[in-house]
């Protein structure tokens, strides 16, 4: 059943594989239908084609876009949330409440969120490979704007946590660590006006005919620039 609902292997729409994907009312253009094909994407057909599961619409691209999307938002939102309450208590000199941000951020770094992101990256990959393609726009600029906030995490968040987290083993809580704190916060704001685009790419799908679109994502990203760099408002003195 799944293999007679499959594309054309010599050529066939993104409507056959259940892409729902239209731009400017026209349906999307197939990238990668092809007269050959590999034997990967052969096999990737048989697997990933239509299934009729009791008349229902449902397809496998529906379920896969499905925990895409679930998995983006517990890594954007949650990460968004903590550094809300993080920037709240550092605003009202709360130390121990954003010292207690700080090691959620630690402690679930590794636990969700980065499982969450990379769970959002490989699900990505899969509805790329099999029905989208990776030519598009909007594709280029989500690759790139999650391989940012990947190196963001990697090379600034965790080894930032890990000095603030051996500053406070070693001398507790002290000025060095709350602008340790600070420092994280700072860049977390271009982190998520980068994570921002990302959003905005992933639900507008730019072309490079959509120039109000890619100007504005370029102004949220010097707006996250600017306030990471620069700040928006003075450090507050918080005494420990």
């Amino acid at each position: 059943m799944w293999i007679s609902q499959c594309v054309n292997l010599s050529g066939g729409s993104a409507e056959t594989f259940g892409d729902p994907r239209r731009h400017n009312g026209e349906t999307a253009p197939v990238l990668f239908a092809a007269p050959k094909i590999s034997v990967a994407r052969e096999m990737g057909c048989r697997v990933f084609g239509k299934p009729d599961w009791k008349g229902s619409e449902m397809d496998l691209y529906s379920l896969v876009k499905l925990l895409h999307v679930v998995a983006a938002v517990l890594w954007v939102g949650g990460g968004f949330a903590l550094m809300l309450l993080a920037a709240r208590a550092d605003r009202a000199g709360d130390t121990q409440g954003m010292l207690q941000v700080m090691r959620s951020v630690g402690e679930l770094g590794n636990r969700l969120f980065m499982p969450a992101s990379l769970v959002t990256l490989l699900l990505g990959l899969v509805m790329c490979w099999f029905w989208v393609g990776f030519r598009d726009l909007w594709i280029v600029i989500g690759l790139a704007g999650y391989a940012t906030t990947f190196l963001v995490g990697t090379l600034v968040f965790k080894p930032s946590a890990d000095r603030m987290s051996a500053l406070i083993a070693r001398e507790g809580v002290t000025p060095a660590v709350l602008d340790q704190g600070r420092r994280i916060l700072k860049v977390a704001r271009f982190d998520y006006a980068v994570m921002l685009v990302i959003v905005a790419d992933m639900v507008l799908k730019p072309t490079a005919a959509d120039v109000p679109i890619l100007l504005a994502m370029a102004a949220v990203l010097g707006l996250g620039l600017w306030a990471a760099f620069d700040g928006l408002r003075p450090a507050p003195a918080v005494s420990a």
